[in-house]
C-alpha cells in the first residue's frame, strides 16, 4: 500500500503525469512537488491527503488538477493563490469539506470546474469568464452563486439539489451560449427566476433546461397538448425561406419513487420542467423537417 513517493521522486523534471487514484494510506505529498516543472496532469482522488502543498502554485504547465472524494480537506488545506497555475484547464474538487474557496478569476484557461457533493460549501467564488462547465451537485448548504452577467462563454452548468439557492445573478446575461442547464433539486428557487429562465433561453447546440417548481406548460408555448402523445403544427408561411434552426419543446413531468429503480435518480419535491432543443433539416421542398 503506497504511503509516500521518495523525496527524490520530486527532483525529476520530465514526468508529466501523476495519478495516485484510490491510495487511500497515502497522506503527504511533498513540498518538492512544485520542482516537477513538466507535471501536467495531478490526480490524486479518494488518498488520504489532507494538505495541498504551497508549492503546488509552482506548475506553471499543469493542465488537470483533481482532488477529489477527501471529504478531508477543508479551506486551509487549500493554497490561496491558486490563480498562479496558469496553464489549468480543469479543477476537480468534488467531495470535501471545505466552506469556501480562493478566488478562481485569475485562471484565465480554466474550462471546468468541479464541486460535486461538497456539502459544507456555502458559496462560489468569482469565475473566470472562460469557464466552459460548472458542476455543483449535492451541496445542500450552497446559496451563493457569483454573478452570471459576464460568463458569456459557459456551455454547461449542472445546480442540482441545491436546497438553499434561491437565483443565479445575471443568468439571464448568459443564456445565449448555454446548451444545458440542469436544475433540478433546487426547490428554492423564486418564482420570477423559474419562470423568466425558459422564456429568454436560446440553444446554441443539442441540451435542454430542468426545472423544479414550474407546474404547468408555460402560457407563452403557442402549441400545448396535454392529452395525446402526438403534436401536429403548421409551419407559420412567413417563416419558410428562412434560416429556421429549430424548435423548442417542453414537458412537465414527476415520477413516483415507489415505482422507479433505485439505479434511477428522480426527484421527488414535486414535477420538473423539462425544455429541449430540436434541430432541423430543409429538404429541397423547403420541407422542415425535425
Amino acid at each position: 500500500m503506497l504511503r509516500g513517493l521518495p523525496l527524490n521522486f520530486y527532483k525529476s523534471k520530465s514526468i508529466e503525469t501523476l495519478i495516485l487514484n484510490g491510495c487511500s494510506r497515502f497522506e503527504n505529498l511533498a513540498d518538492g512537488l512544485g520542482d516537477m516543472v513538466s507535471l501536467t496532469i495531478l490526480e490524486a482522488d479518494c488518498t488520504g491527503i489532507r494538505k495541498i502543498p504551497s508549492s503546488v502554485v509552482k506548475l506553471k504547465n499543469l493542465r488537470i488538477l483533481s482532488l477529489s472524494g477527501f471529504w478531508r480537506l477543508t479551506e486551509d488545506a487549500i493554497p490561496k493563490d491558486l490563480c498562479s497555475l496558469i496553464s489549468l484547464e480543469h479543477l476537480l474538487l468534488g467531495a470535501n469539506n471545505f466552506r469556501s474557496l480562493p478566488s478562481l478569476t485569475g485562471l484565465s484557461k480554466l474550462k471546468v470546474l468541479c464541486l460535486n457533493a461538497c456539502r459544507k460549501l456555502r458559496a462560489i467564488p468569482d469565475l473566470p469568464t472562460n469557464l466552459y462547465v460548472l458542476k455543483a451537485i449535492g451541496c445542500p448548504k450552497l446559496e451563493t452563486i457569483p454573478d452570471f452577467s459576464k460568463m458569456s462563454n459557459m456551455r454547461e452548468l449542472y445546480l442540482c439539489d441545491l436546497f438553499k439557492l434561491t437565483e443565479v445573478p445575471g443568468m439571464d446575461k448568459s443564456l445565449n451560449s448555454m446548451t444545458r442547464i440542469h436544475m433540478e433539486g433546487c426547490t428554492n428557487l423564486t418564482a420570477d427566476f423559474r419562470n423568466n429562465i425558459p422564456q429568454r433561453w436560446t440553444s446554441c447546440g443539442f441540451g435542454g433546461i430542468y426545472l423544479n417548481g414550474i407546474y404547468d406548460i408555460p402560457e407563452w408555448y403557442k402549441v400545448v397538448n396535454d392529452v395525446d402523445n402526438i403534436v401536429y403544427f403548421e409551419v407559420p408561411q412567413r417563416i419558410m425561406g428562412r434560416d429556421l434552426k429549430g424548435l423548442t419543446i417542453c414537458c412537465v413531468y414527476s415520477s413516483d419513487r415507489r415505482k422507479t429503480s433505485r439505479l434511477k435518480r428522480v426527484d421527488s419535491e414535486g414535477p420538473i420542467c423539462s425544455m429541449a432543443a430540436l434541430h432541423t433539416k430543409i429538404e429541397s421542398n423547403n420541407t422542415e423537417l425535425f
